[in-house]
């Protein structure tokens, strides 16, 4: 990770923190394990068992789509 980019630890960020942040062009990096909680947490309230294929197609969506967007 560049010295302009970060991941929080499961720690959100508020409004004004990202607006300090744009200013700065510090990049922020979505947390992997974050998300893959927010899939498992899903997965166990729906009753659901994904296969690890889809875990990982769920997470590749995510992710993507969360760079992009912190790259606009």
């Amino acid at each position: 990770m560049s010295e302009n980019s970060f991941s929080p630890a499961s720690g959100p960020i508020t409004p004004e923190a990202d607006d300090i942040l744009e200013t700065k062009n510090v990049v922020f990096i979505p947390d992997i394990c974050v998300t893959v909680s927010h899939y498992e947490w899903i997965r166990h309230r729906q009753g659901e068992n994904w296969p690890r294929e889809e875990m990982q197609k769920r997470l590749k969506a995510a992710m993507r789509a969360a760079i992009i967007e912190a790259l606009k």
